[in-house]
């Protein structure tokens, strides 16, 4: 059985979004993050990193005022990118117009405020990218939450209610393709193959063949325009075994007909 000190329950949104500029994926990740503060125990200060070693957990001020300043630093990537800036094609440096054809990811953390670097909260926002000049809508946005379990340090975050206003909110806000809410350790022990569907407590589509196989199941029901697949009633499920094999099961029945995360 995993260590549920290490275990980190993860809410994951993805397939959704036009690519971002520099500046514009910064103003995004600001308003994401005054929007956790009123619907989640998330709260300042926070710090954010970059791909670099000079980036990594550079602090911001607690009212915001370097947030532009500083978010900018850390978006500029370690591999040698050549960024695409409309209206001056010759110029390949990050600026805040720029496109990258690999998204923009900022990964910010509670740790400063959370006084334990483990216990802290870890929120990245990766903007979708720009493939031969076109966008793809591809953006994803996860929050990692260790030691969330009743008694842990983050077991607010567990609370039903916040979970359900932290999937509504992604869902609602982004239009997602997918949105999950799993454990890492239970997604490391159901996944038999690579490339096999991630399932958890939450499982919500709006892919029309996966969500007529949600349906299949008897347990899924329409949900914001999508399918929402849920095994269980709170984040209990994350830790029982017997959640596990019922999630092999439909992961199986995913595989089989094709499907593949």
């Amino acid at each position: 059985m995993s260590d549920q000190r290490s275990d980190k329950m993860i809410i994951r949104a993805s397939g959704f979004g036009a690519a971002m500029t520099a500046r514009q994926s910064i103003e995004n990740a600001k308003k994401v993050l005054l929007d956790l503060e009123a619907i989640s125990p998330w709260g300042r200060p926070f710090e954010v990193s970059g791909c670099t070693k000079e980036t990594g957990d550079m602090p911001i001020a607690a009212d915001l005022s370097d947030f532009e300043e500083v978010v900018m630093r850390a978006l500029q990537s370690f591999n040698d990118v050549r960024y695409y800036n409309r209206g001056d094609p010759d110029n390949a440096d990050l600026t805040p117009n720029s496109f990258s054809p690999y998204g923009f990811c900022e990964t910010f953390s509670n740790a400063p405020s959370s006084i334990v670097y483990k216990n802290s909260i870890a929120v990245t926002i990766n903007s979708a990218y720009v493939r031969d000049m076109a966008s793809l809508s591809n953006a994803i946005y996860l929050i990692e939450v260790p030691l969330y379990q009743r008694g842990q340090f983050n077991e607010a975050w567990a609370h039903r209610d916040i979970l359900y206003r932290l999937f509504d909110y992604f869902i609602d806000s982004c239009a997602p393709s997918r949105a999950i809410v799993y454990a890492q350790s239970q997604g490391n022990r159901i996944s038999k193959r690579n490339n096999s569907y991630m399932l958890g407590w939450l499982n919500y589509t709006m892919d029309p063949k996966v969500g007529e196989m949600f349906t299949a199941t008897g347990k899924a029901v329409p949900y914001h325009g999508g399918v929402l697949l849920k095994l269980g009633d709170d984040v209990s499920v994350l830790s029982d075994p017997k959640i596990d094999a019922e999630l092999v099961e439909i992961g199986e029945m995913l595989w089989s007909a094709g499907v593949r995360a």
